[in-house]
């Protein structure tokens, strides 16, 4: 019975002895995953680190040339405004000539037609004048028509 008993033993040593081997088998592969899953968490850190990086870059070249648009826009808009700004002065000089113009041209229009009044006024009583002159002048012959009529008669 002893005998059976150290087989027994034996034999529960054994059991134990290869399940203790592949649980150290399944701890050698359980640890080689752990250090797989390790690396390739670190492998999808670094990863990760790197598109961070590059979308930080991309962002910055982004607002950069952004930046640089919205200023190139800012200089057009300026120039633009600064044109504009001439021409609207221009127009106004131009505007503010042309009335003076005008008004010069009013004035002399109304000088030239009190000249023409005046004008046409004096030939008006120079002719009058002239008419009655050429009346007196009619009566006068007209007074010697009828003397010489009755010196003939």
């Amino acid at each position: 019975q002893h005998k059976q008993e150290e087989d027994s033993w034996t034999s529960r040593s054994e059991a134990l002895e290869e399940s203790a081997d592949g649980l150290q088998q399944e701890l050698a592969k359980a640890q080689e995953m752990q250090t797989d899953a390790d690396t390739r968490a670190a492998e999808l850190e670094a990863q990760l680190e790197r598109y961070k990086q590059e979308s930080t870059k991309a962002l910055a070249d982004a607002d950069s040339a952004a930046h640089s648009k919205l200023e190139e826009k800012q200089c057009r808009i300026d120039a633009l405004e600064r044109e504009l700004a001439a021409h609207k002065e221009h127009a106004e000089t131009a505007a503010c000539d042309a009335q003076n113009r005008i008004s010069s041209l009013e004035d002399e229009l109304a000088q030239s037609k009190t000249q023409a009044e005046d004008a046409f006024t004096r030939a008006e009583v120079a002719s009058q004048q002239r008419l009655q002159a050429g009346q007196a002048s009619l009566e006068v012959l007209d007074e010697e028509a009828y003397e010489g009529t009755a010196v003939l008669e």
